[in-house]
């Protein structure tokens, strides 16, 4: 769950940082450069745990790990391009967090299917021991 969090709140973070005016691109390239390398840091932590536990599916390898650190990569690359008056950065600071977006709806649907099985696979073993269970008398 945390990472999903995390990045809703890096994507809304950067929304309200682009709405400063009185921001200068040399001011959100450094905001939105902190945001990516703390973004990058944390998704880097993700994929070692998704290796650690032993995950063996692919669409967690890419929802959770591979994709928001390229995200993130993205976001240090279009921070680097503000900071140097690029025209071209805003392209790449929207397609990143479009990307970060894009992924987290998909991983915050998986974890939804997960807690409905999680939950009816409780509600199934609970009726099946209230039915062994002689009655009382």
């Amino acid at each position: 769950m945390s990472p999903v969090v995390f990045h809703y709140a890096a994507v809304l973070f950067a929304s309200l940082i682009a709405l400063v005016p009185t921001q200068t691109l040399q001011s959100l390239g450094l905001s939105i450069g902190l945001l990516g390398a703390g973004g990058a840091i944390y998704s880097i932590f993700i994929v070692v745990r998704l290796f650690r536990d032993d995950v063996p599916d692919l669409a967690d390898h890419l929802g959770y790990g591979a994709l928001p650190l390229a995200a993130y990569a993205a976001v240090l690359v279009a921070a680097w391009l503000l900071t140097h008056g690029a025209q071209s950065s805003v392209y790449v600071v929207a397609g990143s967090f479009l990307l970060l977006l894009m992924v987290n709806i998909r991983n915050a649907w998986d974890l939804t299917l997960a807690f409905i099985k999680r939950q009816s696979e409780v509600r199934a073993s609970a009726a099946q021991a209230g039915a062994s269970q002689p009655p009382s008398p």
